[in-house]
């Protein structure tokens, strides 16, 4: 499975009619208009939502940088 990684992607993927997902993994407590409107976007494609921690997160994308 690959991950697409970083606000600004991910909200112009989920932008895209063409690309498909499976769900949304977020940072845990992290609620500002970006993460909300990417938020909102998952929720019209009826994604599932997942918060993670910083830990958790880095370890399942596979770097530290999201």
């Amino acid at each position: 499975m690959s991950w697409l990684v970083g606000i600004h992607a991910v909200e112009a993927a989920l932008h895209n009619t063409h690309r498909q997902f499976k769900r949304l993994v977020l940072l845990q407590g992290r609620h500002d208009r970006a993460v909300t409107h990417i938020i909102e976007l998952a929720k019209q494609k009826r994604l599932t939502i997942t918060e993670l921690n910083r830990e958790a997160l880095s370890q399942l994308v596979g770097q530290d940088k999201h």
